[in-house]
């Protein structure tokens, strides 16, 4: 989809579907005049033309699905998650915290690790240092 009409569609959301509704009206209407021209009745066209259009409200939907961006989306999942946490505020602080517990824990965790096993040694000269073994006369070191 070319980046124009996704961020029109993002931005006029209401003219778009303005837009979408006189595209059907004008195809369902078309429809009618070439059925009417067939020889059917003004009503019979009509219901025939929106039979054969599968329905104005599913029509409706798989555009919507079509123009849909993933970035909106993602952003209509954001807003429920707002919407749920802030009617469960409980849960949301519980959620919250454990968030924030594993989130710290994680970072102490990866920072001893880095400073004991990643990173070497901070000696000036690392080649100069021996292993010492003590032992005694029973062999015990």
């Amino acid at each position: 989809m070319p980046l124009m009409t996704t961020l029109r569609g993002l931005l006029q959301r209401r003219r778009a579907e303005r837009e979408l509704d006189d595209e059907l009206a004008f195809h369902v209407e078309m429809e009618t005049e070439a059925n009417i021209a067939r020889g059917m009745t003004p009503s019979d066209a009509r219901r025939v033309a929106l039979r054969e259009l599968g329905g104005l409200a599913q029509t409706k939907e798989t555009v919507r699905d079509i123009r849909t961006v993933p970035l909106e989306s993602v952003w209509q999942d954001v807003r429920q998650a707002a919407r749920t946490l802030a009617s469960h505020r409980r849960f949301a602080l519980a959620a919250a915290g454990m968030l924030a517990l594993a989130i710290s824990l994680t970072t102490a965790m990866f920072t001893i690790v880095d400073a004991l096993i990643v990173r070497p040694v901070p000696f000036r000269d690392p080649d100069q240092l021996a292993h010492v073994l003590m032992g005694n006369d029973s062999g015990g070191r």
